[in-house]
C-alpha cells in the first residue's frame, strides 16, 4: 500500500534503494519500471496488464 501512495504523491522515487548511485540509473526508466510494477499487482486480477502490454510498455501512458 506504501508504493501507491508513494505513486499518487508523484514519489515513487522514493522506492529505488537510496544505496543506489543515482547518476547510474535513468530516472524515467525507473519510474517506468515501478509504475509497471504497480499496474501488475491490481485488484482484481483482470485490471492487470497482459505481459504482450509489459513488454511493448503499452499500459504507461
Amino acid at each position: 500500500m506504501q508504493a501507491w501512495n508513494l505513486y499518487d504523491r508523484g514519489t515513487h522515487l522514493n522506492l529505488v534503494d537510496g544505496r543506489l548511485d543515482p547518476t547510474e540509473y535513468a530516472k524515467d526508466d525507473a519510474k517506468k519500471i515501478i509504475e509497471i510494477a504497480l499496474m501488475c499487482t491490481q485488484s482484481p486480477i483482470s485490471a492487470r496488464p497482459t505481459m504482450s502490454e509489459v513488454v511493448t510498455c503499452d499500459t504507461i501512458k
